[in-house]
């Protein structure tokens, strides 16, 4: 179960850079991706330390940053070509190199799972995602309560994140949510205003 999210996230990007019938200059290039190595509590899990949703998925983009606090992520994503790595907080990525890196058009969140930490990285990104950019929201829709910790191990309280998004009138002026309930949740958000880009 625990491979199976980063095929989705895969085809789904796939299918965006790929799709034939999209408005003209809505293309996927930038990539940015908050939390490489995902730690895994249980001694079944260990092998699954450093998932391969980044090695997936950041091919499929011009430029792709990765962000961990774990110098040894560099080690496991290090053959990716088109790779910027960035070993610090979200919070010094966001505050410090989204600056200078400009708009981006695909956000991945799936660094600390605390509803702070992970509402903090999504208001901090959402100003850098350009109009009909995609946020994909990881853990949002834990299948067991046993997954939900305040502490943010597991899929923490993420689920949190994506109800205060939907619920926020301010934040639903500019984005769209959906919440796939597989494999701890994805929520795909879309940033417009509007339903046609047309």
């Amino acid at each position: 179960m625990i491979e199976e999210y980063p095929k989705f996230i895969f085809a789904l990007v796939q299918f965006l850079q790929n799709a034939k019938f999209r408005p003209s200059g809505l293309e996927y290039k930038k990539y940015v991706e908050l939390g490489i190595n995902t730690p895994c509590s249980s001694e079944e899990n260990n092998s699954y330390l450093y998932r391969n949703n980044f090695k997936l998925v950041a091919p499929l983009f011009e430029t792709a940053h990765a962000v961990d606090l774990d110098p040894a992520c560099l080690e496991y994503i290090k053959d990716v070509k088109n790779l910027v790595w960035h070993n610090m907080t979200t919070d010094e990525f966001i505050e410090n190199k989204m600056p200078k890196i400009g708009k981006v058009d695909f956000v991945f969140i799936d660094a600390c799972h605390t509803f702070e930490a992970s509402m903090k990285d999504f208001i901090g990104m959402a100003p850098y995602v350009r109009d009909n950019g995609i946020v994909l929201l990881h853990d949002s829709h834990p299948p067991k309560l046993k997954f939900i910790r305040k502490d943010g191990n597991l899929s923490g309280e993420v689920y949190k994140t994506a109800d205060a998004i939907r619920n926020d009138p301010e934040i639903r002026k500019n984005w769209e949510i959906v919440t796939i309930p597989v494999d701890f949740g994805v929520s795909i958000l879309r940033k417009a205003d509007r339903q046609l880009v047309i």
